[in-house]
């Protein structure tokens, strides 16, 4: 079991259950994985994009066709608005996140036509 989504279930659990037994409203968003203007230095796009900068080779993890969806920034925080405009009362949740994946190896070639190195 992974520690950090068995966490993530587990407070969804807390929240639901005080919702319930208390009578709030509590709006679960969930964020998948951002990118955008003052990404986190740790994140995958940065890091990318750093890396083809100053030449240095890029780090794959695997044969890179492993996939995630990336939303940008702008996205989620209209996704925050959407749903501090129209609470629905009780317990909500919403998961932020597109009907595209990404692989790896399309991502590097993205950050490298950005970048102007291929």
């Amino acid at each position: 079991v992974n520690p950090y989504g068995f966490t993530k279930v587990a407070s969804d659990a807390v929240a639901h259950c005080y919702s319930h037994l208390h009578k709030m409203n509590i709006t679960l968003i969930r964020i998948s994985s951002a990118y955008g203007p003052r990404g986190r230095p740790d994140m995958i796009p940065r890091i990318l994009i750093e890396s083809i900068c100053e030449g240095k080779p890029v780090r794959k993890f695997g044969d890179g066709t492993a996939t995630r969806t990336w939303v940008y920034i702008t996205d989620i925080v209209a996704a925050f608005m959407a749903a501090l405009k129209n609470p629905q009362g009780g317990f909500e949740e919403f998961n932020t996140g597109t009907p595209n994946s990404t692989t790896l190896n399309d991502l590097i070639e993205c950050a490298e036509k950005v970048v102007g190195k291929k």
